[in-house]
């Protein structure tokens, strides 16, 4: 490897996502938060006794959460695409 070419490797490109892709990012992160409050708030339901209102929650919100998980995950695909047609 010449010095030229070990110059232009070790230098790191900024990429610049498009600010689709990164709302996405930004969407996926909080819904990972959301969930992983969520499985706390379950797990302590249940250590304290209150298992019916767990599964009380989780029967009215379960839905709706897998319906989110699937559209996020959409996005992040298209996100992906777009991102790399872009470049």
């Amino acid at each position: 490897m010449t010095t030229q070419t070990r110059k232009e490797t070790s230098q790191m490109i900024a990429v610049e996502h498009s600010d689709f892709f990164r709302f996405t990012c930004l969407l996926l992160k909080h819904f990972g938060y959301g969930l992983l409050g969520f499985g706390i708030a379950i797990v302590l339901f249940g250590t304290f006794g209150f298992g019916h209102i767990a599964a009380l929650i989780l029967t009215l919100i379960g839905p709706w959460l897998a319906r989110s998980a699937i559209v996020l995950g959409c996005m992040f695909v298209a996100a992906v695409v777009v991102e790399s047609l872009r470049h």
